[in-house]
Protein backbone atom coordinates (compact mmCIF):
# COMPACT_ATOMS: atom_id res chain seq x y z
CA UNK A 1 0.00 0.00 0.00
CA UNK A 2 0.91 3.59 -0.89
CA UNK A 3 0.56 6.51 1.29
CA UNK A 4 -0.38 10.11 -0.44
CA UNK A 5 -2.42 13.43 0.16
CA UNK A 6 -5.19 14.85 -1.44
CA UNK A 7 -5.82 18.43 -1.47
CA UNK A 8 -9.64 19.43 -1.42
CA UNK A 9 -10.64 23.39 -2.10
CA UNK A 10 -14.16 24.90 -2.02
CA UNK A 11 -15.81 27.98 -2.63
CA UNK A 12 -18.89 29.43 -1.24
CA UNK A 13 -20.45 31.97 -2.55
CA UNK A 14 -23.21 33.37 -0.14
CA UNK A 15 -25.71 35.87 -1.10
CA UNK A 16 -27.60 37.59 1.92
CA UNK A 17 -31.11 39.81 1.74
CA UNK A 18 -30.45 39.77 -2.57
CA UNK A 19 -26.71 41.02 -1.90
CA UNK A 20 -23.63 39.06 -2.70
CA UNK A 21 -21.34 38.48 0.52
CA UNK A 22 -17.75 37.95 0.22
CA UNK A 23 -16.70 34.65 -0.94
CA UNK A 24 -15.58 32.14 1.73
CA UNK A 25 -12.53 29.52 0.59
CA UNK A 26 -12.17 25.88 2.71
CA UNK A 27 -9.07 23.75 2.06
CA UNK A 28 -8.77 20.53 3.36
CA UNK A 29 -5.78 17.54 2.83
CA UNK A 30 -7.08 14.18 3.12
CA UNK A 31 -4.63 11.39 3.78
CA UNK A 32 -4.92 8.27 1.26
CA UNK A 33 -4.04 4.88 0.97
CA UNK A 34 -3.25 3.39 -2.49
CA UNK A 35 -4.22 -0.39 -2.98
CA UNK A 36 -2.74 -1.74 -6.04
CA UNK A 37 -5.07 -5.03 -5.80
CA UNK A 38 -8.38 -2.84 -6.65
CA UNK A 39 -6.24 0.36 -8.02
CA UNK A 40 -8.56 2.65 -5.79
CA UNK A 41 -7.22 5.56 -3.64
CA UNK A 42 -9.32 5.25 0.11
CA UNK A 43 -9.72 8.11 2.29
CA UNK A 44 -11.29 8.73 5.77
CA UNK A 45 -12.85 12.56 6.10
CA UNK A 46 -13.33 14.31 9.27
CA UNK A 47 -16.65 12.99 9.96
CA UNK A 48 -15.54 9.06 9.57
CA UNK A 49 -17.19 8.79 5.69
CA UNK A 50 -15.03 6.68 4.04
CA UNK A 51 -14.24 8.53 0.40
CA UNK A 52 -12.56 6.02 -2.71
CA UNK A 53 -11.01 7.27 -5.95
CA UNK A 54 -11.67 4.41 -8.60
CA UNK A 55 -8.38 5.93 -10.44
CA UNK A 56 -8.92 3.28 -13.18
CA UNK A 57 -12.57 4.20 -13.57
CA UNK A 58 -12.22 7.75 -12.95
CA UNK A 59 -15.57 7.62 -10.04
CA UNK A 60 -15.36 8.80 -6.61
CA UNK A 61 -17.51 6.85 -4.19
CA UNK A 62 -19.27 7.84 -0.55
CA UNK A 63 -21.20 4.96 0.34
CA UNK A 64 -23.68 4.38 -2.27
CA UNK A 65 -23.47 7.41 -4.13
CA UNK A 66 -20.50 6.94 -7.64
CA UNK A 67 -19.67 10.40 -8.85
CA UNK A 68 -17.87 10.27 -12.34
CA UNK A 69 -15.35 13.11 -13.60
CA UNK A 70 -16.78 15.00 -16.66
CA UNK A 71 -14.46 16.69 -18.77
Amino acid sequence: MKHSHVDRSTRIARIREGKKQPDKYETETWTCTYRDSDKTLYSSTNTGSVIAFDVKNRLLKMGKMEFKKIE
